[in-house]
């Protein structure tokens, strides 16, 4: 996850239960968890880190420049399985369930306490939900097939079957707040005042699927996402349907993550070849940090790849 200075957030995996902050002079510090990540970092417009361990401790975390430390926590007796979302205005975070009878649940940031929890048709772990400009919450969930509109007070909006199909990754929304996008078998776009579909992706690819790959939208709407075939694709939304602006793919064998956007633009994207790639500029000194862990997915080394990538 990205800030807003273009600091990195990441948590490492496996017995790795560190949260590792770095930013583009090299500079890195780290937070340690009880637990390693189940999740990967949200931030607040304020700057706090929120993060989920797998001990079901929801992490408050204040980063100064040079030192991580600890606002508050929040124990969720277990039922977080998810990235956390924050709301527009910092006051709640949002996280999906391995419990069935509390699908997503709202922690209130002020004074932590669980301020309402919905119930959906099953988990929705994994998937973190997605939140538009107005605090209404978009969540896909594993279970039912469905995803789910909900308002910030929790009130169901709407639910749909966009896919047919299981989704294991977060939805994404476009800064108009009109499509919402969903991966699948396919990259699909609903309406977000009623959850119909728009389109889906013009192309299928034998033997792949977009299912565990979480989709961003940047500035100008154009929508990257990850394909199970190991490339990431760049896709115009024209309305009522999406043309292929360009694709970039990993070393062979290899796939890449849900990419982070920074304040320049620039697209920040992991594979699991342990290599982290910067598209859109070119960095003659990129940073480098020993022995560092930079995915909820694979350990990967030092480093930083940065390629051009024009369309």
């Amino acid at each position: 996850s990205l800030n807003g200075n273009d600091v990195i957030y990441i948590g490492g995996v496996n017995l790795d239960r560190n949260l590792y902050a770095f930013d583009t002079s090299g500079n890195s510090r780290t937070y340690a968890l009880t637990a390693y990540p189940n999740s990967s970092p949200a931030i607040a417009a304020d700057g706090t880190i929120y993060i989920v361990d797998f001990n079901g401790l929801l992490h408050a975390i204040t980063d100064t420049g040079t030192t991580l430390s600890a606002a508050w926590t929040h124990a969720t007796n277990n039922s977080a399985a998810s990235s956390p979302a924050v709301s527009p205005n910092g006051t709640k975070v949002y996280f999906g369930s391995y419990n069935q009878t509390i699908g997503v649940r709202a922690v209130n940031t002020a004074a932590p306490h669980t301020t309402w929890s919905i119930v959906t048709g099953g988990w929705t772990v994994g998937v973190a939900p997605a939140v538009d400009e107005s605090g209404n919450i978009f969540v896909p969930c594993y279970g039912d097939k469905k995803i789910y509109g909900l308002t910030q007070t929790g009130a169901n909006k709407w639910s749909a079957y966009p896919t047919g199909g299981k989704m294991f990754s977060s939805a994404a929304i476009n800064s108009a707040n009109t499509p919402i996008y969903v991966a699948s078998d396919k990259l699909y776009a609903m309406n977000i005042s009623n959850g119909s579909q728009k389109w889906t992706t013009p192309f299928t690819v034998a033997g792949a699927d977009f299912l565990s790959y979480s989709p961003v939208v940047d500035a100008a709407g154009k929508i990257y996402a990850p394909c199970s075939n190991g490339n990431l694709y760049i896709l115009q939304d024209n309305g009522t349907s999406a043309s292929i602006l360009a694709s970039y793919a990993a070393d062979a064998g290899y796939t890449f993550s849900m990419p982070a956007i920074g304040s320049d633009g620039t697209i920040y994207v992991e594979s699991t070849n342990g290599k982290l790639y910067a598209l859109g500029v070119v960095d003659t000194t990129p940073p480098t940090l020993s022995s560092l862990i930079l995915s909820p997915v694979s350990p990967v080394k030092a480093g930083t790849v940065t390629f051009t990538l024009t369309f």
